[in-house]
């Protein structure tokens, strides 16, 4: 499995539903409660829901059953190198056909800086 110490960033943070915001009986994740840059942090999450004020910063990516031979995070490597390439020249790169401030990450992470 990949794991945070393989990734390329400079912290990891996973939310977990005590993270969350109940709204009407639905979960939801608020970025900002990491306390980091938004413009340096990018979601990476199965729930397309989970994310509604960070829309430009969550990358889907399908849920993970504990198959030991699952390589999404790994066919996200050349994705998430080209984004912190990206920011650290100043540019906002373009995710979902949308402007997105974010960086490289896996799981949920944010660049230094």
């Amino acid at each position: 499995p990949v794991t945070p110490a393989k990734c390329r960033v400079a912290q990891v943070h996973r939310l977990y539903q005590d993270d969350c915001l109940c709204v009407r009986g639905h979960y939801l994740k608020d970025l900002a409660v990491l306390g980091r840059d938004l413009a340096k942090t990018v979601a990476l999450d199965h729930s397309l829901q989970a994310y509604p004020y960070q829309v430009s910063n969550r990358i889907p990516i399908p849920s993970w059953h504990g198959d030991p031979q699952d390589q999404e995070l790994l066919r996200l490597i050349p994705v998430l190198e080209k984004l912190s390439q990206a920011v650290r020249m100043g540019a906002v790169p373009v995710l979902g056909g949308e402007a997105a401030p974010c960086a490289p990450s896996c799981l949920c992470a944010s660049e230094h800086g």
